[in-house]
């Protein structure tokens, strides 16, 4: 969905999306201008990526791959945004969201080799903006990351 209810801008963003595997899921809505979205499930059922960006310049990659059932949600309200999320095994649970910054926009490296992993990333800023790498291999681990800057 690109500017579904016509009140907004969205010019010159590229979307793309490969799934492969029962019941894939992708939801996504852009609102701006230059975002760049890429999603790429495979290797198992039922996974779903839910992706919001509203704002310009965004890039976000998502790759789900090693198994079914995983779940991501990515949220970019913000300019110049950055998600690299790659998740290895199944029944992993993701949700990223970028509120804010300034110039240079928020970044977040999430790498999750595993399965039943729960990661939460949450980027805000009134004034700055904020970096947030995650790198983990093993199962059934949580990680709730809250990044502020002001």
């Amino acid at each position: 969905n690109s500017n579904g209810d016509g009140t907004g801008v969205s010019a010159s963003n590229t979307i793309g999306i490969t799934q492969s595997g029962n019941y894939a899921n992708a939801n996504v809505n852009v609102l701006g201008t230059s975002n760049q979205l890429s999603i790429n499930t495979r290797g198992g059922s039922y996974n779903s990526v839910t992706a919001t960006q509203n704002g310009s310049n965004n890039n976000a990659t998502i790759d789900q791959s090693g198994g079914g059932n995983n779940t991501t949600t990515i949220t970019q309200n913000s300019d110049n945004g950055l998600i690299n999320l790659t998740t290895v095994g199944a029944s992993n649970t993701t949700t990223i969201s970028q509120t804010g910054g300034s110039t240079n926009g928020h970044s977040s490296v999430v790498d999750i080799t595993g399965s039943s992993n729960t990661v939460g990333v949450t980027q805000n800023a009134t004034a700055g903006n904020t970096t947030v790498n995650v790198k983990s291999v093993g199962n059934t681990n949580t990680f709730t990351i809250n990044s502020n800057a002001h």
